[in-house]
């Protein structure tokens, strides 16, 4: 099954039985409400270079527990280019609630029409050269529970070597002033 942008936000089912020659009649009428949540994964790079792709392991768990498994209909927006442009995309999630999706700095995917209470995990793989950061702490991992509204992860890679230039052979600099002291 696929859910996109025509999920229904209310269910309504009527049973309708009919015996023999006799009329049919509707029964247990059910109205059920369905509260919609979205989860949005961003991408931002500092440094380095913001065209790689960046791989996200993301984990749905529907509110009873169960992995979430199925198709869902996605955006992914491109920002911050002047070629601007939003791309629907599929994600799908196998029996174990898990996809793998890849976005590029500037780029966030927001998977829509979610139900509140389904549990998310986004772990991004590691990159040599970054540092990982999700919503202003250094980790690479988001988790929760979706709440009426949605939830977003925003990462952020910054590139950076670490050289130690004190090794053996490495580099001395030295500084020496002239004129006024």
């Amino acid at each position: 099954a696929k859910v996109g942008e025509k999920a229904a936000a209310r269910v309504d089912n009527t049973a309708t039985v009919k015996v023999g020659d006799r009329p049919a009649v509707s029964t247990n009428p059910v109205s059920v409400e369905v509260n919609k949540a979205s989860l949005t994964i961003s991408k931002t790079v500092v440094g380095g270079d913001a065209n790689r792709d960046f791989t996200f392991d993301v984990e749905l768990t529907n509110a009873d527990g169960t992995p979430f498994a199925g198709t869902l209909a996605a955006t992914r927006l491109t920002r911050g280019q002047a070629d601007a442009s939003a791309e629907d995309v599929d994600v799908t999630f196998d029996e174990h609630g898990r996809a793998q999706v890849s976005l590029k700095g500037g780029q966030s995917l927001e998977l829509s029409r979610l139900a509140t209470g389904v549990g998310y995990r986004v772990t991004e793989e590691g990159t040599a050269g970054y540092t990982a950061c999700v919503n202003g702490t250094a980790t690479n991992e988001a988790s929760g529970t979706l709440a009426q509204g949605g939830a977003v992860a925003n990462f952020t890679n910054t590139y950076g070597s670490s050289l130690n230039y004190g090794a053996a052979g490495g580099l001395t600099l030295e500084k020496t002033l002239t004129g006024h002291a």
